[in-house]
């Protein structure tokens, strides 16, 4: 996605997750990715996760930024180039 010019970063970090799927319980160590991008940019990351992704139905969401540095701002428009 950052090649693409969709994302300006990602983090990974590993969780420990429990969750209901088909009427079980699971638990599982799954791997949570952090995309930092524009809104703009949304559903066409959403489209190429869910293609790449081995779940049914990944957790494909965006959460609200209420405040941001002016820098880090401009940093994230200006490495996401990719078209709106």
């Amino acid at each position: 996605m950052i090649d693409q010019g969709l994302a300006a970063c990602g983090h990974r970090q590993t969780i420990e997750s429990t969750y209901t799927w088909q009427g079980d319980i699971h638990r599982a160590t799954e791997t949570r990715v952090s995309i930092h991008t524009r809104i703009a940019l949304f559903d066409r990351i959403a489209a190429l996760a869910k293609e790449r992704h081995p779940y049914d139905v990944p957790c494909i969401i965006a959460l609200p930024i209420t405040h941001a540095s002016v820098g880090y701002t401009a940093w994230v428009r200006r490495s996401t180039t990719a078209k709106d």
